[in-house]
């Protein structure tokens, strides 16, 4: 056997392995009726530590320990990429959720500021028109005036936008405006017994609320017979101021 550095050479091991038969007192009991050939192949298996058949080299401890390292890191950055994909689906779908419900708001109240302006207008109108019937104007004009009011309101309900009636109806701070309270006994207390701008609904939204007057002093009793609209709506707003405490007399 020769020595290179010092080291017995890896080649002359294998084949003094291979081909060096052991020594009677070493070998023990000899292997009766096994193959040569086998046992060279057993040997070799033994001493290389690679498998004959060509399968591939055996993975060292380390080497698999690397490999198990890797798989569960590989793991748990799939299980993260999934976790932010999920996250980012929640996302877009709160999103597309929110643009919708933004779209549908729009739709239903982008007109709001313009219909403000339209009813406002439509007060006027209908002012003019009370105005010239108790005058007793019935001529092609006023007919003019009461269709083109008729109109309007037929437009603006299109688009969801409606008035409520307020008169004999008990104050509600959520869609009426009190400008004025009157001493009536006759009408439970809070009641509204007169409306000096009607109040408009847009949708469930309250597009402008009523000015009204309340009365006060009343028993609890029924609410009593509604003001005629039309008369109230009749007279101007500084009449209205000036005329309050008949107000109730009115009604």
């Amino acid at each position: 056997m020769s020595e290179e550095n010092g080291q017995p050479s890896g080649e002359e091991d294998v084949y003094d392995a291979l081909f060096t038969e052991p020594e009677p007192e070493q070998s023990g009991i000899a292997e009766v009726g096994t193959d040569p050939s086998e046992r060279v192949t057993a040997k070799l298996e033994s001493v290389s530590g690679e498998p004959s058949d060509g399968a591939g080299p055996g993975a060292p401890a380390d080497e698999v320990t690397e490999l198990r390292l890797a798989l569960e890191a590989a793991k748990a950055e799939a299980a993260e990429a999934r976790e932010r994909l999920l996250r980012k689906a929640a996302d877009l779908e709160n999103a597309r959720k929110r643009h919708a419900r933004d779209r549908e708001e729009t739709l239903k109240y982008g007109a709001e500021g313009v219909l403000r302006e339209v009813v406002t207008a439509l007060d006027d109108l209908e002012r003019a028109l009370v105005h010239a019937k108790g005058a007793g104007q019935d001529g092609a004009l006023v007919e003019g005036v009461d269709m083109v009011v008729r109109k309007f309101q037929q437009a603006i309900s299109r688009v969801g936008c409606v008035g409520f009636e307020s008169v004999g109806h008990p104050f509600d701070p959520n869609r009426h405006d009190a400008i004025q309270q009157v001493e009536d006994a006759s009408v439970p207390n809070n009641t509204v017994v007169r409306e000096f701008q009607r109040g408009y609904f847009l949708h469930e939204r309250l597009l402008r609320p009523a000015m009204v007057v309340v009365a006060r002093g009343g028993g609890d009793g029924p609410p009593a017979e509604k003001v005629d609209d039309a008369g109230a709506d009749g007279m101007s707003d500084d009449e209205d101021l000036a005329s309050g405490a008949s107000g109730g007399d009115d009604s």
